[in-house]
């Protein structure tokens, strides 16, 4: 006997009152030696076996009456007493049935014969008849050719039939009429089987409704021979709908979770996932075997780990009861996709988190979006800022210019005004005087005429307004000598020096606007170079190959194009040792109203010059470009097509 100790075993083995232990399924646990006597079979057949099985029914059928009752009272239930035939030994036996940790234990009594204790018999069959009467199970008794003998008052409430309607009659009486065939035929082969496992059927009842029974048989026997069927039915109608409900739930929601256009995990207290929809495993680029072995840290953006621990961290807390966040993952291939984090705590019965239901919807077309509509503000408030700017240097320019202008008038008035004060008065003409006065004429002329030249420039060269180019013939290497030796006959402290390759290099372009363009580069060369310096201008000619680009200015490839072969063209280049243009400047440096940074406050200008030399250029299907480095000087070169015919 299980959990029995040495010397209670010792007790058993030595009373007079023979005893055995069943457990829960009705197995012989323990036989003592007056057992083994009354039962004449020693305990090693015995244990192991079931009580059914060495029992006849006199005895079985109100033995498992008592034992179910006493089963289901538990450890501290009454014991149950019982008289009952006993063949083998021509007798009555008393039992007591009492419950036991692993099942019941019975002793046994030995009354007397039948014949002695007629009245004893009389006493027992209405004590099995009362339990017979008050089970809750449905129980009905037929023979072997499927005649119903008895059936009790649960097995009529159940079926929904009468007595008298079941009584007497096949037991097929209570299926369709055309399924009753087979169900007797089914009878018959269960009749002759060795062993009969519990079985569910649909019964369908008078009033049209459906039943679910679940059934177990039983065999009476007599010289061997089976006699009857014992049916145990117990109605299982309402345990198949809640487990049929449980599975369509369950269906339901492995349909909605499988096919969500969204992605959806299912996480563990661990943070790891064990189950995940194909949505997710296309969202993020990982096979559901993959996913189900990390935790979500894995595929989270770094930078956003800290902050969804500590959400976790609050959820599980019961700090908060649901979450709903955007952030970023990493894919397989370490793209980076944001996401709308949904994460829902599942709970069982009793409240316990059970799992985090976690939904992941694709917000990175949106993110993006957001984004290109942040530069773009971020850009309409440059280009803003710029405008306001360029409206500011407009009027700065004006103020500067006249300003400046004023001086050389004041100049041509005051000797003038001298000179007919002269005459007036029929002052004798000093030669001399005369040609100062004359020289300073000329100076205030030249002066006003350069600045009327430089203002009328930005005043033809315009933001997006194509110039009108007039080409022909021209020789590049005289036109640089030219403005060149114009520029050295106003400019006294740098020394400006012509670096040609060849004495004369012909091609089609505007001359006029070529001379702005040379004319723009040595003025701010000069103009940016200390007193003491050199400004070299060269000319010569290269050959560009097709992996090279025309047209545009150095780092803006939106306006670069490619050349088809091999092409020949001119390069002009102005490099002076002055101030030179900060690095964050110089992609912007041709951009219109731009100066480097190191000179605004310093040197006054206008930041259209070179927007307007690149407007020109481009024109003549050209490139300029530039290089520097503070501090140390600028070179700009600019490169125009031989073989281009505008």
């Amino acid at each position: 006997m299980r959990n029995v100790d040495t010397v209670t075993t010792a007790i058993l083995e030595n009373s007079s009152v023979p005893f055995v232990a069943l457990d829960s399924e009705m197995h012989f646990i323990y036989v003592n030696h007056k057992a083994e006597e009354l039962l004449q079979k020693p305990k090693t057949e015995l244990l192991g076996k079931n009580f059914r099985d060495e029992f006849p029914d006199e005895v079985l059928a109100p033995f498992y009456a008592a034992y179910q009752k006493v089963a289901r009272s538990g450890i501290s239930g009454t014991p149950i007493r019982f008289e009952a035939p006993y063949g083998p030994l021509n007798a009555w036996l008393e039992l007591h049935v009492y419950p036991s940790d692993a099942g019941v234990s019975v002793y046994f009594q030995e009354l007397g014969n039948r014949n002695q204790d007629a009245e004893t018999l009389q006493s027992s069959q209405q004590r099995f008849r009362a339990v017979w009467q008050a089970s809750a199970d449905a129980l009905a008794l037929s023979d072997a050719e499927g005649t119903v003998l008895d059936v009790n008052p649960a097995y009529v409430e159940l079926y929904g039939y009468t007595y008298d309607e079941v009584v007497g009659h096949n037991f097929a009486i209570i299926f369709p009429e055309q399924a009753r065939e087979y169900a007797n035929q089914q009878y018959r082969e269960t009749f002759k089987s060795p062993q009969v496992p519990a079985f569910e059927s649909v019964i369908p009842r008078p009033d049209g409704s459906e039943i679910v029974v679940e059934a177990r048989v039983d065999f009476i026997e007599e010289r061997g021979q089976r006699v009857a069927m014992l049916s145990t039915i117990r109605d299982v109608t309402e345990r198949v709908r809640q487990a049929e409900a449980l599975r369509e739930s369950e269906e339901r929601f492995r349909k909605t979770f499988d096919g969500a256009p969204i992605g959806m995990a299912l996480v563990g207290l661990d943070l790891k996932p064990f189950r995940v929809n194909s949505a997710l495993c296309e969202l993020l680029g990982y096979s559901e075997q993959e996913l189900t072995s990390m935790t979500f840290v894995e595929f989270t953006h770094p930078e956003d780990v800290e902050a969804d621990l500590k959400l976790a961290g609050q959820i599980l807390q019961g700090e908060i009861p649901s979450l709903t966040v955007e952030k970023r993952y990493l894919t397989k291939n370490q793209d980076i996709v944001w996401a709308q984090l949904s994460v829902a705590l599942m709970r069982d019965k009793v409240g316990n988190i059970v799992y985090g239901l976690s939904m992941m919807e694709d917000i990175t077309d949106r993110k993006r979006a957001e984004e290109e509509r942040s530069l773009l503000l971020a850009k309409e408030h440059e280009a803003r800022t710029l405008a306001e700017r360029a409206v500011r240097t407009q009027e700065e320019l004006l103020s500067l210019v006249s300003h400046d202008l004023r001086n050389p008038v004041a100049v041509v008035k005051g000797v003038t005004q001298l000179i007919e004060r002269r005459i007036a008065r029929g002052n004798p003409l000093d030669l001399d005087q005369l040609s100062r006065d004359l020289t300073k004429l000329s100076e205030a002329a030249d002066r006003m005429d350069k600045f009327i030249e430089d203002l009328s420039t930005p005043q033809h060269i315009q933001p997006n307004h194509p110039l009108l180019i007039t080409p022909e013939r021209v020789d590049l290497v005289a036109l640089v000598r030219r403005v060149t030796g114009s520029h050295r006959q106003r400019t006294e402290h740098r020394k400006l020096v012509v670096e040609a390759d060849n004495d004369e290099l012909v091609g089609v372009w505007d001359p006029a606007r070529l001379e702005q363009v040379l004319d723009n580069l040595i003025t701010n060369a000069v103009k940016y170079s200390p007193q003491v310096s050199v400004v070299k201008i060269g000319v010569g000619y290269e050959t560009q190959s097709a992996n090279e680009v025309r047209g545009g200015a150095a780092g803006d490839p939106d306006a670069a194009e490619q050349v088809d072969g091999d092409s020949r063209c001119a390069v002009l280049t102005v490099q002076d040792e002055g101030m030179g243009i900060p690095a964050q400047d110089l992609p912007h440096i041709f951009e219109w109203y731009r100066r480097g940074a190191n000179v605004k406050d310093i040197i006054q200008g206008t930041g259209v010059g070179l927007a307007g030399a690149r407007q020109i250029v481009d024109q003549h299907g050209g490139r300029i470009t530039a290089e520097s480095q503070e501090g140390i000087g600028s070179t700009f070169t600019v490169r125009l097509p031989l073989n281009s015919s505008l």
